[in-house]
């Protein structure tokens, strides 16, 4: 805004200036509108073919003032994308450190045993029954194993006296 409050200062030292008084806000709000109504003229003259168009000095000032504000528009487009990836990439980085440390956080909770140990213990108590309740299965299974062959030889050598008796 100071650059149109020096604008409008300038414009009053010029001898003959039509304006008692001038701002920069109205000299911001009259250059906007004077931008304006040369982009429509622009368009305007695009669909005029076979006429010829006076090319006048305010026409081609006007013309290279519009590719300067478009050429600026497209810059600051260009780094608010560039300022918006780098918020991106430094938010998912976070993002990503903060992640890591819960998971760390709550290993180590696991490791250190900061809750009161006793679903450990009982962990630990109730893997311990069923080690003893499988190797209890285990015995059973062998002393089936070893009556069934012990059956299997009886049942051999009444077969054999039933032979011999024969």
């Amino acid at each position: 805004m100071m650059a149109w409050n020096s604008t409008a200062k300038n414009c009053m030292r010029i001898d003959g200036f039509s304006r008692k008084a001038l701002n920069g806000k109205k000299v911001s709000q009259r250059f906007q509108l004077l931008v304006e109504s040369h982009r429509q003229y622009q368009a305007k003259s695009k669909f005029m073919s076979g006429s010829a168009q006076k090319e006048t000095e305010k026409a081609v000032l006007l013309d290279e003032l519009v590719a300067l504000i478009d050429d600026n528009k497209v810059l600051k487009e260009e780094h608010q994308a560039v300022e918006e990836a780098a918020k991106d990439a430094k938010a998912n980085a976070t993002a990503l450190i903060r992640e890591e440390a819960m998971q760390r956080a709550s290993k180590r909770k696991i490791n250190n045993g900061e809750d009161d140990g006793s679903s450990t213990s009982k962990k630990k108590a109730f893997v311990d029954l069923q080690n003893a309740e499988i190797r209890l299965e285990q015995e059973k299974l062998e002393y089936k194993t070893k009556k069934h062959e012990a059956d299997i030889h009886e049942q051999a050598e009444a077969r054999k006296e039933c032979a011999e008796m024969r």
